[in-house]
């Protein structure tokens, strides 16, 4: 394999750990705000507006439901969300990342809804994604191509800020345009950067709670993707994870990890799994 295919490859799998802890959300039902609920504490930094209904709301989030309650348009509440947003609301930020990503989407909702028309006879699952591209169209008029390539800038300022779910997603997001084998080598330095940025977002969110960031940053010291490999920490946060009880595959990865440590190395894997 030549150089460029390999770093190719570690990139496309570093970027493919990220999605790894959304995955877990989805397939254990957890979310967010019932990370913050099992961990007992409120979160360091504030979570977007979109989140469960019973948890108290901050007044910097309510700002943001009250300017993005009932709108019609994305564009006629964008200048009250980006004075917000540059005021220091992250929940702001965020939900300003949220609606580029919304609307820069339309284009694939189309093509998948054409091919699943194709493929289904479900009238009414088709109704239902017809319905949902016009109410996108209707609320992304006047988003610009311009203002779409704004997302990168706007998940950057919400993880800057302290918005766990845009520090979750933010290496994702930030090193998307480097999807190909030359990009990805003519970048190495900028990819760097973010790496380490990336990591200090999961341990920002660790600390509020989230065990996708957790889980995330187990996997990135196992495997050695956002900094050098460290079994010690990555078993560490595993057992965090495995304590939470809400990941049942915890247990399988420290059953495996366990094999490769030795009895100092469990045991400041212990100490640092105290931590949380």
């Amino acid at each position: 394999m030549s150089f460029i295919k390999k770093v190719f490859m570690r990139h496309k799998l570093l970027t493919a750990f990220v999605a790894v802890g959304v995955a877990i959300l989805a397939i254990y039902g957890l979310n967010s705000r019932d990370e913050d609920d099992l961990a007992g504490e409120s979160p360091a930094g504030p979570e977007t507006a979109s989140s469960n209904a019973h948890v108290e709301r901050s007044e910097p989030e309510r700002r943001v439901e009250r300017i993005i309650s009932g709108r019609e348009s994305i564009m006629r509440t964008r200048a009250a969300l980006v004075g917000e947003a540059r005021s220091g609301n992250a929940f702001a930020s965020y939900q300003i990342y949220q609606d580029l990503s919304r609307c820069r989407s339309l284009a694939t909702k189309r093509d998948v809804l054409e091919e699943y028309a194709s493929r289904n006879a479900d009238s009414a699952a088709v109704e239902a994604i017809v319905g949902q591209i016009a109410e996108d169209e209707r609320l992304c008029k006047g988003i610009g191509s311009e203002s779409i390539g704004e997302r990168k800038d706007w998940i950057i300022r919400a993880a800057r800020q302290g918005n766990v779910e845009a520090q979750l997603l933010f290496f994702g997001v930030v090193t998307e345009e480097f999807d190909t084998p030359e990009k990805i080598v003519a970048n190495v330095d900028e990819i760097s950067r973010y790496k380490t940025e990336a990591l200090r977002h999961l341990r920002s969110a660790a600390r509020s709670g989230s065990e996708t960031a957790l889980f995330n940053l187990a996997m990135a010291y196992h495997d050695g993707t956002l900094a050098e490999k460290d079994l010690s920490l990555a078993y560490g946060y595993m057992l965090v994870v495995e304590k939470k009880g809400r990941v049942k595959s915890a247990s399988h990865y420290l059953e495996l990890w366990g094999r490769e440590l030795g009895p100092e190395d469990l045991a400041r894997a212990r100490s640092i799994s105290l931590q949380y």
